[in-house]
């Protein structure tokens, strides 16, 4: 083997266009590279997307839809965020907003509810022999529409949308 050719195990790093790599760089095997940059990504993730905040105790998506619930004038002063209009009880026994789409952070909270009671509602569809549709709409019947505050917002069988 040729005293210049790299052992094969170890990757060829490219040369840049101007000829010699740069003094602060150093060839590194392709394996540690990864590993060190995933690490360093996973992390920063970690931190900045699923830790709370120390300071509040918050976590990012939590953070937004306040804000979101700040814009859109949903206040603590009103009994219910519900009574808004912004997301009711929809007649399949899921979450649905009520007017239009809702900020992108109440989405993605209304569709991690929605994605637990699905879960729910396939766990009884099989215990009870029925399809996960039907479990919906009779947890809805007989579990949800007993729940519901005053200013609540819910779906009639017909589709529209009422407060209680």
């Amino acid at each position: 083997m040729a005293e210049d050719t790299p052992p094969p195990n170890e990757p060829v790093l490219p040369t840049p266009p101007g000829g010699t790599p740069p003094e602060n760089h150093s060839p590194r095997a392709i394996e540690e590279e990864v590993r060190s940059s995933f690490l360093d990504y996973s992390m920063s993730v970690i931190i900045s997307r699923a830790l709370p905040d120390v300071r509040d105790g918050l976590k990012p998506v939590h953070q937004r839809i306040l804000y979101a619930m700040q814009q859109e004038g949903l206040i603590p002063t009103r009994a219910y965020s519900k009574s808004a209009g912004v997301v009711g009880e929809q007649n399949d026994g899921f979450l649905g907003f009520v007017q239009g789409e809702g900020d992108p952070a109440v989405q993605a909270a209304v569709a991690e509810i929605n994605a637990g009671r699905a879960q729910l509602y396939r766990q009884a569809a099989a215990k009870n022999g029925v399809t996960p549709e039907a479990a919906g709409a009779a947890a809805y019947a007989s579990v949800v529409q007993l729940k519901l505050r005053p200013g609540d917002y819910y779906q009639t069988p017909e589709g529209a949308w009422v407060q209680k």
